[in-house]
C-alpha cells in the first residue's frame, strides 16, 4: 500500500479551565477540525468534483453566470458557492483560445462572493474576515491543475468574447471511488468442518464457512472452490448469509466408500473462497444516470 502523500496536521489546542482565549485560538481549533475532514474525504471516500449545482450559463458574450453549488477538490477541500456569481470573460485573450471555467481554493483568483459586512457584524473591527468559499477563474488547458481545479465548463474565447456555446461536458461529478467490500480466505486443512450431508442418492458432504471476519452487513456474492484434490466433483452453495455460507460437495469417491466427510478431512480438502458485497439490484439491473423515470 502506498503511504499517503500528506498527513500534516495543525497543532491541536489543549483546553484548560480558566484559559484566556483569543480569536486565533478559535481559528486554530477550526483549522484542526477542517483538516481532519479533508483527510477523511481524501483518503476514505476518494472522491472529488462537482457535488451539487455550479451550472455555467452564458448571460452575454462577455459574461457567464455560475449558479450556487458545492464541490470538492482532490485534497478534500470544500469549495462552496453560496450565491450565484458572475464571471467576465478574459479580456486579454485575443486569438481564439479554448478556456475553462474552474472553481478552486486558490486565493489568488477573485472570490465568488463578497465578504460579510464587518460594520454590521463587529462594529469597530476593520480587519478582513476570510470567507470560506471557492474561487472562480478562467484557465487555459495548460494552466488547469487536475484535482486542485474542478472543471465547470469550457468555451472558445475570441477577443474577450464568447465565440462558442458554453460546453458543460467537461464537468466531473463527485462520486465515491471506493471499491466495494471484498474478502477472501481459505479453510484450514484437516479442520474445514466437513460433514456427511446426504447418502441417497449421492454421497454428499457439506461444510459451513465462517465469514464473520469480513464484516459484511448484507449477504455478499460468494465464489467458493474446492481445493486440495484433483478428483472431479460437483459442488454448489446451499445457503448463504452475511457471516457464513454452506458449501455442498459431491465427491468422486468409489461407490460404497463411507464416510466421505472423514476421508475429505484426512485428505486435506479445503474451501477457497472470494466474496464481494454489492446490492443485487446494482449487479443485475444497473440504473442509468438520473435513476428510474
Amino acid at each position: 500500500m502506498n503511504p499517503p502523500r500528506d498527513l500534516t496536521m495543525p497543532e491541536r489546542i489543549t483546553w484548560r479551565d480558566g484559559q484566556t482565549l483569543t480569536s486565533r485560538d478559535m481559528r486554530d481549533d477550526q483549522r484542526y477540525s477542517d483538516r481532519l475532514r479533508q483527510l477523511h474525504i481524501r483518503y476514505l471516500h476518494k472522491t472529488w468534483g462537482v457535488v451539487e449545482g455550479l451550472n455555467v450559463i452564458a448571460s452575454s458574450t462577455a459574461e457567464v453566470v455560475i449558479t450556487r453549488g458545492y464541490a470538492l477538490d482532490g485534497d478534500g477541500r470544500e469549495l462552496l458557492l453560496p450565491t450565484p456569481a458572475r464571471l467576465a470573460t478574459p479580456a486579454n485573450v485575443t486569438p481564439s483560445t479554448t478556456m475553462y471555467v474552474v472553481i478552486s481554493a486558490d486565493a489568488t483568483t477573485p472570490p465568488c462572493s463578497a465578504p460579510p459586512d464587518l460594520s454590521m457584524l463587529c462594529p469597530g473591527v476593520t480587519n478582513p474576515i476570510p470567507f470560506q468559499a471557492g474561487m472562480l477563474s478562467w484557465k487555459t488547458v495548460t494552466e488547469v491543475r487536475p484535482g486542485l481545479d474542478v472543471l465547470l465548463a469550457r468555451a472558445l474565447i475570441t477577443s474577450g468574447s464568447l465565440a462558442s456555446p458554453v460546453d458543460t461536458g467537461v464537468r466531473r461529478p463527485a462520486r465515491s471511488l471506493v471499491q466495494p467490500r471484498m474478502w477472501s480466505d481459505t479453510s484450514q486443512p484437516g479442520s474445514t468442518g466437513w460433514t456427511d450431508f446426504m447418502s441417497k442418492p449421492y454421497r454428499n458432504m457439506s461444510a459451513t464457512v465462517d465469514t464473520s471476519a469480513a464484516g459484511f452487513t448484507t449477504t455478499p456474492a460468494y465464489f467458493p472452490r474446492l481445493a486440495g484434490t484433483s478428483q472431479l466433483t460437483a459442488c454448489y452453495v446451499l445457503s448463504a448469509g452475511p457471516s457464513s455460507f454452506t458449501f455442498v460437495v459431491q465427491p468422486a469417491y468409489e461407490p460404497g466408500t463411507s464416510p466421505v466427510a472423514a476421508m475429505a478431512e484426512k485428505d486435506g480438502w479445503t474451501i477457497e473462497w472470494f466474496a464481494i458485497e454489492l446490492p443485487v439490484r446494482e449487479i443485475l439491473f444497473p440504473l442509468p444516470t438520473g435513476g428510474l423515470p
